[in-house]
């Protein structure tokens, strides 16, 4: 081949080259590239949406997590609150329980005081009536009761007030 053939070569070469590229810049390029374009166009859109959903869902998270803490604080408080008030009335069933012992000791005092006066009672009636038998046999005869009686009531009392 010669230089000059070498040289038409290139050249229709170069055109030819020139010439397909200009075509597809023409009616390929300017279609592809509109096709391109959208498709970034929706690609952005959905890292936009997804970013959107992203922040959102985070934010739905934070008002959970916030609304989960007001509930446990409150169950915490509600179960202090119940465990206090259980405590005030097992107090107050101790306090009933122990005024009620000592109402029951007062009762029980009282009824053992009133139980040891007739018991006093009882026992000076027989003291009286057994010194009565007791002089009317050394006597031999009897006096009017009125006179015994107080005879021996006299004596039953200076009797009870020695120690």
């Amino acid at each position: 081949m010669s230089p000059i053939e070498l040289i038409a070569q290139v050249l229709s070469q170069a055109l030819a080259f020139f010439l397909f590229f200009w075509i597809l810049k023409k009616y390929a390029w300017g279609p592809i590239l509109n096709l391109i374009d959208e498709r970034n166009a929706r690609i952005e859109q959905s890292f936009h949406r997804a970013e959107e959903a992203e922040k959102s869902a985070a934010q739905l998270k934070e008002r959970y997590e916030t609304h989960l803490r007001d509930i446990e604080a409150e169950a915490r408080e509600r179960i202090q609150a119940a465990v206090n008030e259980g405590r005030r009335v097992a107090d107050e069933i101790n306090e009933n329980a122990r005024a009620e012992a000592r109402r029951i000791q007062e009762k029980a005092r009282q009824m053992a005081e009133i139980e040891l006066a007739k018991a006093r009672i009882e026992l000076k009636d027989d003291v009286v009536r057994l010194t009565l038998a007791a002089a009317e046999r050394l006597i031999g005869e009897r006096c009017d009761e009125a006179l015994h009686r107080r005879l021996v009531q006299r004596f039953v009392e200076e009797l009870s007030r020695q120690p």
